[in-house]
């Protein structure tokens, strides 16, 4: 047994204990039946609102036992997530606490019910079975108009207990007899209420102060994001030929995998929200990039005029300035940006050098910043071999380059001779140590 599965076994059931002894209110929504060992993504957990602040007093204090340390925090509408890094092994966990079952701000499921119902499993709570048949299918149905196929195996057994269950779990938002006739389609294979039908009944039984409540909540949730989350935006840089668009591809996959960002945003360059300056003078986009490549640092006698290259630094910077918008959208969130290569080109490239640099840093100020820079750094030859974009010579020079700007800025040297999983965890073992710290 792998040394992070041990310990994950020891927190869950520590956590249970806990919970048990201070009398929470809880029980596992799903997926609970290779509990402790496996969890998969996350650990689903129901519970009372007014014990919220309890439930998460107690996970701190359980995690931090076992060398935890809180990543970050997401808190919705009826919804808080939070998410722990093992500090030696790197390992996440994140733990979705439910205080409703809703579909925007419509609510499909009696909480009360399926907590005061709720029947001991092991050492932990999970519902009774009719309760999780109905909350997986109206999650399915409200989201994708179906039963998704890998819940299939919770309409094996149909028996009259089942029935009733279901029934008690949504009767508080929709007849009895619309329960009993969605029950008999799903027991005989038929097709079942659309989405908009639901959310039409929906509508109906959710009393309207509800919507005024959610858009209440939402905005204090965005305003609060906006003035105290903590920005996750990174920058890859690094010497042509380094292999930052395959780092940025494979971090991107895992934290994903990981559940740690929703969303992840990656930023080629720039954000994109002007066109290039080539398409805009109306040339053909094919012979743009052949003046690219004409002009690349492999051409060291093609750098640019002073008055180009400023040209271009006022032009793209207002491309950068738009990206507030991505800013504040993603910061708002929770969620992750990962730039490669970035504003810093402007730096790295040495046909840009006619323009002074305390110029560029003018322009560096206007823009979006980000909060942690990396430099992947590789033997100047390796990558001459490997791709033949520069010389030796225009390596070592941008190896020098992207050294400064780390000097400069917020930044960590990534050694990129390792292979990519080494070279991913070392990347993010640097991230989740900045979340770590910010909290």
């Amino acid at each position: 047994m792998e040394p992070y599965i041990k310990i994950q076994i020891n927190v869950l059931n520590s956590l249970f204990e806990l919970y048990n002894k201070e009398k929470i209110n809880y029980c596992i929504l799903r997926n609970y039946e290779d509990l402790p060992v496996k969890i998969g993504n996350d650990l689903d957990i129901l519970i009372e609102k007014n014990q919220s602040k309890e439930v998460l007093k107690l996970l701190n204090k359980i995690l931090k036992q076992y060398n935890f340390k809180l990543l970050k925090k997401n808190i919705r509408f009826g919804y808080i997530g939070v998410y722990y890094c093992h500090i030696e092994t790197g390992n996440v966990i994140l733990f979705d606490f439910y205080l409703s079952f809703s579909k925007r701000w419509y609510q499909y499921a009696d909480v009360d019910y399926i907590l005061d119902n709720k029947m001991k499993y092991k050492n932990f709570y999970i519902p009774q079975q009719g309760a999780i048949l109905f909350t997986v299918l109206l999650k399915d149905l409200l989201t994708y108009s179906r039963l998704r196929e890998k819940n299939n195996k919770l309409i094996e057994n149909f028996t009259e207990n089942l029935k009733q269950e279901f029934i008690n779990t949504g009767k508080k938002y929709f007849t009895e007899s619309l329960l009993e006739n969605l029950y008999s389609k799903l027991e005989k294979g038929e097709v079942l209420p659309s989405k908009n039908s639901l959310l039409k009944l929906l509508k109906n039984s959710n009393s309207r102060i509800n919507f005024f409540r959610y858009t209440y909540y939402r905005v204090k949730e965005v305003i609060k994001n906006l003035l105290f989350n903590k920005l996750y935006f990174i920058a890859i840089i690094g010497p042509d030929g380094v292999g930052k668009s395959t780092v940025t591809s494979n971090l991107k996959k895992d934290l994903i995998d990981k559940n740690l960002f929703k969303n992840i945003l990656d930023v080629h360059h720039r954000f994109e929200f002007i066109p290039n300056i080539s398409v805009l003078m109306n040339r053909r986009l094919d012979n743009a990039r052949e003046k690219e490549q004409e002009s690349n640092a492999t051409n060291p006698s093609c750098m640019h005029s002073w008055y180009r290259t400023l040209a271009y630094h006022m032009y793209y910077s207002v491309d950068y300035i738009l990206g507030y918008i991505y800013i504040l959208k993603y910061k708002a969130r929770g969620d992750l940006i990962i730039a490669d290569r970035y504003f810093y080109d402007f730096f790295i490239q040495k046909h840009y050098d006619a323009l002074h640099r305390w110029v560029k840093k003018v322009f560096y100020i206007l823009i979006p910043q980000p909060n942690i820079i990396f430099f992947l750094s590789a033997d100047a030859e390796i990558i001459y071999k490997r791709k033949l974009e520069l010389t030796l010579d225009e390596t070592l020079d941008q190896n020098k380059r992207c050294e400064n700007i780390v000097d400069e800025n917020i930044g960590y040297i990534i050694d990129a001779d390792k292979d990519a999983a080494q070279v991913n965890q070392q990347i993010k073992k640097i991230i989740f140590k900045t979340m770590a710290s910010s909290d």
